[in-house]
């Protein structure tokens, strides 16, 4: 599969509560709370443009901290590109 044809499934939680699931095949994912990004989060913690995820093939996804104000966590470690 060439990048951007890979199904990636976004569930966001409230607590314990699902509150939507999202499915994107997109090569790169905007993630903020501009209304243009991809993923849209309506959180404090989150920035306009907080990060970008690409995809590049199957089981190749990398995450891209956009110098957010309060950073990008992968399993509860801080990065700036995993």
């Amino acid at each position: 599969m060439a990048g951007g044809k890979v199904p990636l499934t976004f569930r966001l939680f409230k607590g314990e509560e699902l509150i939507r699931e999202e499915k994107l095949t997109l090569p790169v994912i905007k993630v903020g709370k501009l209304s243009s990004s991809h993923l849209r989060l309506d959180d404090k913690n989150v920035s306009r443009m907080h990060a970008l995820i690409e995809v590049t093939g199957p089981g190749d996804v990398s995450i891209i901290d956009l110098s957010s104000t309060t950073g990008t966590f992968v399993n509860g470690q801080k990065v700036n590109k995993a």
